[in-house]
C-alpha cells in the first residue's frame, strides 16, 4: 500500500526583530539606570546617618568630659584625634578615637571643633549631603546640647543660594533680606563645586539689606567670601564688601595702602580701622573676618589672626541699613563699590574665637 508523502513544513527560524532588541536593550539599561540611582541615593542617606550620628556620639562624650573637667576639649586636645584627660588619678578616656567623615560624596570637610574663648560652649561644623530628619543638605552646625543648622548668635546670614530671584537674596536666619540695586542682569556665578555667589559689576550692582537693630550688636563678628575682580590701586579708594548705609559705622573692606580691613565706629563720631599689611591678590577667594569684643577689634585673613587694635570703648552701633558690595549707600546708588565675586557673608552677635573662625573657615573653604 503506499503511504502518501508527508507534508514537511519549511524550517523557519523564530528570532527578534532589530526593532524586539532594541527595545529590550533599553529596558535593561533603564533598569541599571534606575538602580544605580536608587543605590547612589542609598549610600547618600547612609553617609548622611553616619555623619549625624558621629556628631551626636561626639557630643555625648564633650559633655561627659565638660562634667568631669568643668570645660570642654580645647582645639589642641581635639586635634590629638581622641578625647581624654590626665588628672591626679590617671588618664580618663571619653573617646578612643575622634570619628573621622564617611569617604565618598560631595561632603568631604572634617568634622570643624572649635569651643568658645571661655570653654563653656563649642561649634561643631559638618556638612549633609541631603535633608536628614530636621537638618538640611549642606552645611550644619552644633554646640552644647543642640543641634541644628544654625547658630543661634548668628543673626544674619545672605549665602546667595536662591538663584530663581533676580531681585532679591533671602536671610537665611532671619528676615533681614537683601534687595538688588543697579542694572547689571547677571546676578549669580556657580563656581567650585557648586557654590553660588554673587557677581558685584563695580559700577552700580549692590545690595540693600535690613535694618533690624539685631544686625547692629554692641559686640560683632562679620565675615564674608570674596573673590575681587579688580582692586582700586588708588590709595583712600575702597572696595567695599559689606558695610551699614550711611557713615560705615561697621565693615569689612579692601584698599590697597591697608589692604584688608574694618571700619569701626567706637564713639559714634570716631573712625577706627584695623588693618592688615599683606596685599590682597585679584582673581583669589579670601575670607575676610572682624570681631569686636571688650572694646578690642580684631582681623582674620582665611582662618588666621592679623591684627587688632583697642577702641577704646564698646563698638557703637547704629540701626543703619546694611549694604553688600558697597563701602557706603544711599538710598539707590553705591559710592565705591566692589568688583567681582562675594559669598557668604555673616553677622554675629558675639565674638567669634580664634578656633571658631578656623573651623568655619575650613568648613566653608572654596
Amino acid at each position: 500500500m503506499k503511504q502518501k508523502p508527508s507534508m514537511m513544513l519549511p524550517n523557519k527560524k523564530l528570532a527578534f526583530t532589530l526593532v524586539e532588541l532594541l527595545v529590550v536593550i533599553a529596558i535593561i539599561g533603564l533598569i541599571a539606570s534606575l538602580s544605580v540611582i536608587a543605590l547612589g541615593n542609598a549610600r547618600q542617606k547612609s553617609r548622611d546617618s553616619k555623619r549625624v550620628a558621629d556628631v551626636k556620639q561626639v557630643q555625648t562624650a564633650l559633655e561627659l568630659f565638660f562634667s568631669d573637667q568643668g570645660r570642654y576639649p580645647t582645639a589642641d586636645e581635639w586635634n590629638t584625634g581622641s578625647l581624654y584627660a590626665t588628672g591626679t588619678f590617671g588618664t580618663t578616656t571619653y573617646m578612643e578615637r575622634i570619628p573621622a567623615v564617611p569617604i565618598g560624596g560631595t561632603c568631604s570637610n572634617d568634622y570643624s571643633y572649635a569651643p568658645n574663648s571661655t570653654g563653656d560652649d563649642y561649634t561643631i561644623n559638618f556638612c549633609l549631603e541631603s535633608n536628614t530628619g530636621s537638618l538640611d543638605s549642606g552645611l550644619n552646625f552644633a554646640k552644647a546640647a543642640s543641634i541644628g543648622k544654625n547658630d543661634p548668635s548668628l543673626v544674619g546670614w545672605w549665602d546667595f543660594e536662591n538663584t530663581g530671584s533676580t531681585t532679591t537674596v533671602y536671610d537665611v536666619v532671619g528676615s533681614n533680606n537683601c534687595t538688588w540695586y543697579g542694572n547689571d542682569t547677571n546676578r549669580y556665578v556657580v563656581y567650585n563645586n557648586g557654590n553660588i555667589a554673587g557677581v558685584f559689576n563695580g559700577t552700580n550692582s549692590f545690595l540693600r539689606c535690613g535694618e533690624s537693630p539685631e544686625l547692629f550688636p554692641a559686640e560683632i563678628t562679620m565675615s564674608a567670601w570674596f573673590n575681587a575682580s579688580y582692586i582700586n590701586p588708588t590709595p583712600g579708594q575702597y572696595n567695599g564688601i559689606m558695610t551699614n548705609k550711611v557713615n560705615s559705622n561697621y565693615g569689612i573692606n579692601l584698599e590697597i595702602s591697608a589692604s584688608f580691613f574694618s571700619s569701626l565706629v567706637s564713639d559714634g563720631v570716631t573712625f577706627q580701622y584695623v588693618s592688615d599689611s599683606s596685599n590682597p591678590e585679584e582673581d583669589i577667594w579670601n575670607y575676610l573676618v572682624v570681631t569686636s569684643e571688650g572694646g578690642v577689634s580684631k582681623l582674620y585673613v582665611n582662618g588666621i589672626y592679623k591684627n587688632s587694635i583697642n577702641l577704646g570703648s564698646e563698638y557703637y552701633g547704629s540701626g543703619d541699613i546694611l549694604a553688600i558690595g558697597c563701602f557706603y549707600a544711599t538710598s539707590g546708588s553705591c559710592n565705591l563699590p566692589f568688583y567681582g565675586m562675594i559669598d557668604d557673608v555673616r553677622v554675629y552677635n558675639r565674638a567669634l574665637s580664634d578656633d571658631e573662625i578656623l573651623a568655619t573657615y575650613n568648613a566653608t573653604i572654596k
